[in-house]
């Protein structure tokens, strides 16, 4: 399905779910839910009809149960469907038990219409994946006071280009374990898009909203082993053991904040540490203010990786060169922990214009120096977000270790110690005559934030004219 053909579905989907009068519980949130699990199954059937079988049988409630419980049995404890399964389960009897076989009829009519004249082979993966991710936005932005119209048109979702990007960068890596950890997951959405391609690995994910979704999008992608948790990766107490993992990836969006705190009764500091006592191979607190603290995510995630382990970690590039930091590079440098640091493209996405880096993380390297990559021009303008389309050079690159005038460039630690320890590109690759914050590109990303502003307040003077309307 395209674009379009989604938006329509989805507006149906929501209507569907208005209609359906039957009360299942008192409560809004779980009715909700419940609506989503039933679509959820839907897509999965068509996806993996020799694993699920026949719709959810609805005639009564022991039948329905009956028909969960079947599903369970065919899966490990650790199957992604086994755990979604089971997590609706425990809501079960909290539900109307007379009420449900006609909730379930009702919604499993709704599918069935909406999707009238649609063929098996329109329900792909990620067209799976994307109904259910909007659906969810959609149901989710219900006003209590009522439901009024969400412009789908602008919904926005984190893009797979980092995903596609490291899946082809980590080819070379022969693997027989194959254990991946996501340290730090909002909505999920990349651990999903790494399950997609990857369903046999073993993943670990610490995310902090306590959600069922991320459980079914995982299972629309097929994922056989999955170790959930709702926690902090960088709680000074951690469940995580050192040594373990081959594969990590965390994206970390930029943000703006102030370097310097004031603390009651002292002089203005230039920054407080991360709070806590650390396993001192773990992570160094004094060297991760606890405003930034994505060398804290670095730090951990470096040492959860077994020795062959590689990570690669989308942040800000703040993180290059603030002075503030400059202790946790010096860490990262001397213990030749980074490989590469690659610059993305600006505007990767709609909602954050502002441009990343990729570090990539080793355990063991063959070489003490450090790859950087110039990768900024390679994309191509769609829509309301630029897409990575220098996949192929940038792993030509990145595999072979070639220096290429204005693209990449080796530097050695020496060197990044006689530059107080900054990891910026412009250090290194101006040099090669390759200036990218020339005026033309601050004007564009100046246009680029100008116009994610405007979006922010249209939307914004709509929520109120809704609001007004009701009042």
């Amino acid at each position: 399905m395209n674009d379009k053909e989604l938006i329509v579905c989805v507006n149906s989907l929501i209507q569907n779910y208005k209609s359906n009068r039957v009360k299942l519980t008192d409560n809004h949130v779980e009715q909700r839910d419940f609506y989503l699990f039933l679509m959820f199954w839907y897509l999965h059937e068509i996806n993996e009809n020799t694993v699920c079988g026949d719709q959810l049988n609805s005639e009564s409630y022991d039948k329905f149960y009956d028909c969960l419980v079947s599903v369970k049995s065919k899966c490990s404890a650790a199957h992604s469907l086994y755990q979604a399964v089971d997590a609706v389960m425990l809501k079960l009897a909290h539900f109307y038990r007379d009420a449900l076989p006609e909730f379930v009829k009702e919604s499993n009519k709704g599918f069935t219409e909406v999707f009238s004249g649609k063929s098996s082979d329109s329900f792909d993966v990620d067209t799976s994946m994307a109904l259910y991710q909007r659906l969810l936005h959609r149901l989710q932005s219900m006003n209590p006071i009522d439901h009024f119209t969400i412009d789908e048109s602008e919904y926005q979702e984190i893009p797979q280009d980092f995903i596609e990007l490291i899946s082809r960068l980590d080819t070379a890596n022969e693997r027989s374990t194959k254990t991946a950890y996501f340290p730090y997951e909002t909505v999920g959405e990349q651990c999903v898009y790494f399950a997609k391609r990857n369903p046999d690995y073993h993943l670990r994910i610490e995310c902090m909203l306590t959600s069922p979704h991320l459980m079914r999008m995982l299972a629309l992608a097929d994922a056989n082993s999955v170790e959930l948790t709702f926690s902090n990766s960088l709680s000074p107490s951690t469940s995580i053991k050192a040594n373990r993992f081959d594969f990590a990836y965390t994206l970390l969006q930029p943000q703006s904040v102030n370097e310097k705190i004031k603390v009651e009764g002292e002089k203005e500091k230039k920054y407080i540490p991360i709070q806590g006592h650390f396993n001192p191979k773990r992570l160094n607190p004094e060297s991760v203010p606890a405003r930034y603290k994505e060398y804290g995510y670095l730090q951990h995630t470096l040492w959860t990786l077994n020795k062959h382990g590689v990570a690669y970690m989308v942040m800000g590039k703040g993180l290059l060169f603030r002075d503030i930091e400059a202790q946790a590079r010096e860490i990262l440098v001397k213990t030749n922990a980074i490989d590469s640091i690659i610059q993305l493209p600006p505007n990767l996405m709609s909602f954050c214009p502002l441009p990343l880096i990729m570090i990539i993380l080793k355990k063991t390297k063959p070489t003490t120096d450090i790859l950087y990559i110039d990768a900024t021009e390679g994309f191509t303008v769609d829509a309301s977000r630029n897409r990575f389309s220098g996949f192929e050079k940038i792993v030509d690159i990145f595999t072979r270790r070639q220096i290429i005038s204005g693209v990449s460039v080796e530097v050695s630690p020496e060197e990044i110690k006689a530059n107080k320890y900054s990891l910026n590109p412009q250090n290194y690759l101006v040099g090669q005559g390759n200036i990218k914050e020339s005026i033309d590109q601050l004007n564009t990303e100046q246009q680029q934030l100008a116009e994610l502003l405007r979006k922010k307040r249209s939307s914004i003077d709509n929520l109120f004219k809704q609001l007004s309307k009701k009042g």
